[in-house]
């Protein structure tokens, strides 16, 4: 009879954290920022930062002026992000796309997402990356 109650004490736990849900495995992201100018000769700068990749998580973006970064959603591996301000994402042939500037990316592990301040003579450049 013990060992019966024991056996369901058991199941019953195995039961309850199957219904709870797994917790997502944590991931970090990586921003990293690059100044850039029109002319060959322009100074560039470099910075980058880390932050836990859990919804709710912000921070400034590197080598701005306030400009912040948000982590607004995660499913599984796929992390969704949200900027303060509009950003020109990377073109799809290199460059960057003034037509389409946006406020919300989204990357995967080995799928890094590119942005840059909406100009055409110097700015900023934002690489962020996520990894287990």
């Amino acid at each position: 009879m013990r060992l019966f109650a024991l056996v369901a004490a058991g199941l019953s736990v195995l039961a309850a954290g199957a219904c709870s849900g797994a917790e997502e495995a944590p991931m970090t992201l990586t921003v990293s920022a690059q100044t850039w100018a029109g002319a060959p000769d322009g100074d560039s700068a470099q910075e980058s930062v880390t932050l836990p990749a859990d919804e709710g998580e912000s921070v400034e973006l590197p080598l701005a002026q306030g400009e912040r970064l948000e982590v607004s959603g995660r499913d599984g591996e796929r992390v969704e992000l949200t900027t303060s301000v509009p950003m020109a994402p990377a073109g799809d042939g290199g460059g960057i796309n003034l037509r389409d500037t946006r406020t919300d990316f989204s990357l995967a592990p080995g799928e890094p997402v590119e942005f840059s301040t909406p100009s055409m003579d110097s700015g900023t450049t934002w690489t962020v990356t996520v990894a287990p």
